[in-house]
């Protein structure tokens, strides 16, 4: 008898078996014939690769600044808003949008306005979330908007529970910081579960990428 080592990545060991009866290729998917512990058989050389994606919710920060200083031109070329206050402050650090505006209506009036320009750069306005609006000095009202970066944790939870909801067994997901990694035994599932995200709304817009496999 002689003691050889399985080098398939799968397992990572050693028993003892016939040296004529070694472990062929993966690609021959051939099962070790040793009797390992206990004299049981010891798994599959070749297990089946996973293919993954990862589910990410960015913003580009760029385009959000250019969207706001469209919205600052449109707002200055308004007749409704001559001589009116409205402000719009972006703090890239605290990801808040803050609008100020003579009164509550010329505040919805803007807030539209940057929603529109936010759209046309392609930015996702599910990612903005605005309070409600409050006064401000001098008689004005201010709203402010937070910038939802990544996944959020409450996200993430109800995504995850939301594909174990749908039944799918092959499909996993596993939360990884603000992303989240899907992964199943085929591409086929995975276009499954991605479709089935994409017509459900958790609330932020969803990215899909890094695919493995």
């Amino acid at each position: 008898m002689e003691a050889v080592t399985c080098d398939c990545s799968a397992r990572s060991g050693r028993y003892t078996r016939d040296a004529a009866d070694l472990c062929l290729s993966r690609a021959a998917r051939v099962p070790h014939r040793g009797p390992g512990r206990a004299g049981l058989l010891v798994p599959w050389c070749g297990m089946a690769a996973q293919c993954s994606f990862d589910i990410t919710s960015t913003v580009d920060l760029q385009e959000v600044d250019n969207a706001l200083n469209q919205a600052r031109k449109e707002v200055a070329q308004r007749y409704d808003f001559k001589g009116a206050k409205a402000d719009l402050e972006f703090d890239t650090a605290a990801k808040t949008l803050t609008l100020a505006a003579d009164d509550r209506f010329k505040l919805d009036a803007l807030w539209e306005i940057v929603q529109t320009r936010l759209v046309r750069r392609g930015v996702p306005v599910k990612n903005f979330k605005p309070s409600d609006a409050e006064p401000a000095a001098g008689g004005a009202v201010r709203r402010t908007i937070a910038l939802q970066q990544g996944v959020s944790t409450d996200a993430a939870r109800e995504i995850v529970r939301f594909l174990k909801d749908q039944k799918l067994k092959k499909v996993q997901a596993a939360i990884q910081g603000d992303q989240i990694r899907v992964s199943a035994p085929s591409r086929d599932d995975l276009q499954d579960a991605m479709a089935r995200l994409r017509d459900h709304d958790f609330g932020i817009a969803l990215q899909f990428g890094n695919y493995r496999g």
